[in-house]
């Protein structure tokens, strides 16, 4: 297995979870998430869609274990987990979480896409028809077909779940799924990124913003950040050109809509990165973003930075 991936403490932070309460009545181990109150602004302005990922995969390696204890413990194999989604709290705001969602979703169906046994949908109420057109699209049968609403549930999940493993908010004897404090994360409004200014420009409706630095000396170091104000998607790509060699062109950020992204990039000589911001796509709705995109020549491809 894995080790703990540097991020997963920022996850812990932004996403109310548990994975564990222990297992259902037929051994298969719960995943509890407090979907209402994850932080996607934080989640955003303090991990990348790659470095959730990792953590996703870890957490989804916990599991397999989990599973596969509670196979021994009730000796016969136990191949699946369960997920109670708890959407009490949830708004629209959340939307800027779908590009990781998106992300994690393909992963399951290509890795592990018999493991999701059920999934219990809680405090759905009014808000659940809105959550589904958001994400139904993106989900695989995998996922559609396992979920189940669930009314009351207090008296609903003891069905399912043993009161030693259900927290006490849902009628249970374990302890609830706490809130973590997040005041030293990094604010999605903030000024600056890793002590460097951001600059703040405004992308008019039916327009694009180009931004190309360049290392011309010899191998760079490039990195970028943005994060768009107002929980705005905005389309971005990052295009490489090496200018010795076979003089390649790479697309080391495919376009996609997004409201923050952060990356680098090393050359293998001089080079020339270009930095896309796109929102010809929307009629009326001008992006504000907050940005900074940076080189820094170094001695050789894998070698230190020039000082």
């Amino acid at each position: 297995m894995e080790n703990e991936p540097k991020k997963q403490t920022v996850m812990n932070k932004c996403i109310p979870f548990s994975c564990t309460h222990g297992c259902d009545k037929e051994g298969r181990p719960i995943y509890y998430e407090r979907t209402g109150k994850i932080r996607c602004d934080l989640l955003h302005a303090n991990i990348t869609k790659e470095e959730f990922e990792r953590c996703h995969v870890w957490g989804i390696q916990q599991m397999m274990a989990r599973a596969e204890k509670s196979s021994q413990d009730m000796k016969k194999p136990v191949t699946q987990f369960v997920m109670v989604m708890d959407l009490e709290g949830f708004s629209l705001q959340q939307r800027v979480g779908f590009p990781y969602l998106v992300g994690t979703l393909a992963c399951d169906d290509k890795y592990y896409p018999n493991f999701m046994g059920k999934v219990y949908v809680l405090n759905a109420g009014w808000v659940f028809p809105m959550f589904w057109q958001l994400v139904k699209p993106y989900l695989p049968p995998f996922v559609s077909d396992h979920i189940e609403l669930v009314g009351d549930a207090k008296t609903e999940l003891a069905q399912y779940i043993p009161k030693e493993s259900l927290p006490k908010m849902y009628g249970g004897d374990a302890a609830d799924i706490p809130i973590l404090d997040t005041s030293d994360l990094k604010s999605s409004s903030a000024d600056s990124y890793e002590g460097e200014e951001l600059e703040e420009t405004n992308i008019a409706a039916g327009d694009k913003m180009e931004i190309c630095i360049e290392a011309e000396n010899g191998a760079g170091r490039f990195g970028w950040y943005f994060i768009s104000e107002g929980d705005y998607d905005v389309g971005f790509s990052v295009k490489v050109e090496e200018k010795e060699g076979d003089k390649t062109e790479l697309e080391v950020r495919k376009y996609e809509k997004l409201i923050t992204d952060q990356g680098s990039y090393t050359s293998k000589g001089p080079c020339k990165v270009t930095l896309t911001w796109d929102n010809s796509y929307s009629l009326f709705t001008s992006k504000t973003i907050k940005f900074v995109a940076s080189v820094a020549e170094v001695s050789d491809v894998g070698g230190k930075t020039k000082s």
